[in-house]
């Protein structure tokens, strides 16, 4: 009986509109990811048949490509999340990406400002990837239900004033409660994922490697539960330098 009823509770969530969202946002990305990894592959069989060198133009020409759609990759997330959510949540798909796009560089700290100069910062950018648009498009839908609809049926408004206004405001008003309680949310969902990562994931404060390998297991086997790429979703988002030590002499961690 309670396996049914865990099969019934599965099926309803693999089945709700949001996992429905992210299978197309990933599926979209498809051509993202393989390009990346076209990139990579050229650029290592060239190398490694002698066809090109490190000092050659096309090298650095493919290399640059590379480096840069790996490091736009948490912003391409955030964009196509933002859009399949809010389309299929009855938002407009363009505004919702446009909010998590905005408030993604917002609040991962994927763009920062170092002595006046504007640079990109990929590290732990990718933990908000999914975060963010996933919170946009629902305070937006949440938005758009709390405008009211009647407001502009005053006689003193023309009805070519109400006509564009009937179009802008519903759209200002979601967008920026959306935007600006992110400021409110996104600091209590860090304060409770942090108590609750400092005793899970793997530090250089552990004892040993194996600690931190156990760790490692038990999150990537989790995103795997929930039919996440977890050995990729744990490379994104967490450091993973200890996998180059011993965990028995002359076998490295990885």
């Amino acid at each position: 009986m309670v396996k049914k009823q865990l099969n019934i509770l599965f099926s309803v969530f693999a089945q709700s509109r949001y996992i429905i969202s992210l299978r197309e946002a990933f599926i979209a990305l498809i051509p993202y990811f393989v390009s990346s990894a076209l990139a990579i592959l050229v650029l290592n069989l060239a190398v490694n048949f002698a066809i090109l060198s490190p000092s050659d133009f096309l090298y650095s020409v493919i290399e640059h490509s590379s480096n840069i759609i790996f490091t736009l990759l948490p912003l391409m997330v955030a964009l196509s999340v933002g859009f399949h959510l809010s389309k299929n949540l009855g938002n407009s798909a363009v505004v919702g990406s446009m909010l998590a796009l905005v408030s993604f560089c917002a609040h991962s700290d994927f763009l920062t400002f170092t002595n006046g100069e504007l640079a990109v910062n990929g590290e732990g950018a990718s933990a908000y990837a999914v975060l963010v648009p996933t919170l946009t498009s629902y305070l937006l839908m949440l938005g758009y239900k709390l405008v009211p609809k009647h407001w502009l049926e005053l006689p003193l408004i023309s009805d070519f004033l109400k006509e564009k206004l009937s179009l802008i405001v519903p759209l200002i008003v979601p967008f920026s409660l959306a935007f600006f309680a992110l400021y409110l949310i996104i600091p209590l969902i860090e304060l409770s994922v942090q108590s609750v990562l400092l005793y899970v994931v793997p530090s250089s404060d552990d004892s040993s490697v194996a600690v931190q390998l156990f760790k490692r297991m038990i999150i990537v086997h989790s995103f795997w539960f929930f039919g996440v790429h977890g050995d990729n979703a744990y490379s994104m988002m967490f450091d993973q330098l200890f996998l180059q030590q011993d965990i028995v002499p002359g076998l490295l961690a990885k």
